[in-house]
Order: C-alpha cells, then sequence, then structure tokens
C-alpha cells in the first residue's frame, strides 16, 4: 500500500496518497473533489460490490453494492451517486444509487452497457457508448433513462471518457472499433446536442477524466492496444493541452472524478494498482463542481 504521504499541487505534479483497501481494476468512481470521493466495483478479480470513501488523507469501506460488477459508469458525489451498467458475467443494464451509507436499486438503463463514458449528478446524468452494440446515449432525469441523441462521428465508440453535467458535458478519447483505432476525437454535449470540440493530442481509452466543460482533465489511459500512460491533457472548453504532470504510474481502467483544480485517479490497470493520486491546482480560486 501507498505510505499515505500527501503533497499538494505546484501546477506539475500529481502526488501520491493513501491507497485503496481493495486494490481492483475496472472501477467506477465519483465525487465532488479529492477530499471527498467514491470507489465502487471493478474486479480483483473476480468482480466485487467493495465501496470505499475518501476524506482526503484515507479510504474507509462503504455500502458494499447490491450487484458485484466492473466497468460501470459513475456519476455524482460521495453521497449522491449513481453506478451505471457495467459487467456481472454479461453487460447490464442495472444501475444503482447511493445515499452516502448504502447502495439501492434505481431504474434500469434501456440497454447493456459497460466502458461507457458517464458524467452528472444522482438526479441528472449522461451515459454515452460502450459495448456492446448498440452502444446507445441515455440520459438520466431522476426517474427513468431515455434515449438521446446520437453523438456526431463515429457513433459506436467504447471505452470513452467523460466529465460535466448533463447540460454541460464532454466526451473525450475511446475506440470506434478496436484497441488499435483510438480516437483523439472530443465531443461537447449541451443537453440536446453534440458538438465537435478540439482533439486531443494523444488519442487514447479507458482514461481517467473529470472537472466541467470548460475545464476538464484527461489522465492516463491506453494508447492502442497498450502500453498505459501517464499522460495529463487539460482542457479549456476549447482546446486541449498536454500537462508536463504525468501520473507517477501509467494508469488505465481506473475510477476518477473530482474538479479541474482537486481531481483523483483510484485503482486501474495494468497490474492492479491499489494506489490513488491526487491532482489540485495552483489556483484555488478556479474550483469547479461535477
Amino acid at each position: 500500500p501507498s505510505s499515505g504521504n500527501t503533497e499538494s499541487w505546484n501546477g506539475t505534479n500529481w502526488t501520491d496518497v493513501m491507497s485503496l483497501s481493495t486494490k481492483r481494476i475496472a472501477l467506477g468512481g465519483a465525487g465532488s473533489g479529492n477530499t471527498s470521493a467514491l470507489a465502487f466495483g471493478g474486479e480483483v478479480p473476480p468482480n466485487t460490490t467493495a465501496t470505499e470513501e475518501y476524506n482526503g488523507s484515507s479510504w474507509t469501506a462503504g455500502g458494499a453494492l447490491s450487484t458485484a460488477r466492473r466497468s460501470p459508469g459513475g456519476a455524482g458525489t460521495q453521497t449522491a451517486s449513481l453506478c451505471i451498467g457495467g459487467y456481472t458475467t454479461t453487460a447490464s443494464t442495472t444501475v444503482e444509487e447511493y445515499n452516502g451509507t448504502a447502495w439501492t436499486g434505481s431504474p434500469a438503463l434501456n440497454n447493456v452497457k459497460f466502458l461507457a463514458g458517464s458524467f452528472g449528478t444522482s438526479s441528472a446524468a449522461v451515459t454515452e457508448g460502450g459495448a456492446p452494440a448498440p452502444k446507445a446515449f441515455e440520459t438520466w432525469d431522476d426517474s427513468s433513462w431515455t434515449a438521446g441523441p446520437g453523438p456526431i462521428g463515429p457513433a459506436t465508440s467504447y471505452g470513452s471518457t467523460g466529465a460535466g453535467t448533463a447540460t454541460a458535458g464532454l466526451f473525450a478519447g475511446g475506440y470506434p472499433a478496436s484497441p488499435t483505432d483510438n480516437l483523439t476525437r472530443a465531443l461537447e454535449y449541451n443537453g440536446s446536442s453534440f458538438s465537435s470540440s478540439g482533439s486531443m493530442n494523444s488519442g487514447r481509452g479507458y482514461m481517467q477524466g473529470f472537472g466541467v466543460q470548460t475545464s476538464a482533465v484527461m489522465a492516463g489511459g491506453l494508447t492502442g492496444p497498450g502500453p498505459a500512460s501517464t499522460a495529463t491533457e487539460t482542457y479549456d472548453g476549447a482546446n486541449f493541452t498536454t500537462s508536463p504532470a504525468t501520473l507517477g504510474t501509467a494508469t488505465a481502467y481506473g475510477g476518477g472524478a473530482g474538479t479541474s483544480s482537486a481531481g483523483f485517479v483510484a485503482g486501474g490497470g495494468p497490474d492492479f494498482p491499489s494506489r490513488t493520486e491526487e491532482f489540485t491546482t495552483a489556483a484555488a480560486t478556479k474550483t469547479f463542481t461535477t
């Protein structure tokens, strides 16, 4: 496990902090920052129901998922979040909602889905792409899931990463057909339609992303079939910029959430690490909530 040493962000670095108690890959993440985060599900192996809450210094056990799964989507905060779809022994439509203590069943997706890009809150969320076909787009209104507009460009991507809110979101990266055909494309969503945005500098899938549409962070991921990457890119609403900040360990399939000034990446691969890294910014006034 990590030593738990914590350092502040000086504009150039990620910092290792306390490790997850349960090592896992392909987990879900949610949270409002790096002092209030949630990690759930994933594969140890086997698939797990484990949920952990992070308070800025340590991870503690939270309420277990009702259904063990890997590769779910995540949205919301530590005390109000969604675990969307995922893979049990097959692709799933199951959705669960967390209240800070326990997970409960929530209305199911219309289409089975895992490895999808997701973002938003527990009452207004979006999920796009994923596997298997059809890689449908769906929106959540705190009552039910509804098929939404198809994204422009390759509509069958999987392994993309999302950030933002249900009315101002960002999808980035992923694969349209195979792990050797990864995407640099990014799409902005305004609550009703998609539009092209600036392309990523490095095409990757299975990244860890967080922030809002006008200030997002995309970290790690796989470049093609591998290896995992340490790269970090920031998005300002128009362009992606490669940051000199790189993850301490190349990570894909991890959980991530938070803001562009205080986010986290937990777990992931390729070797089932249980490490967590914090991302904060020197501009203390630049805070956003997903």
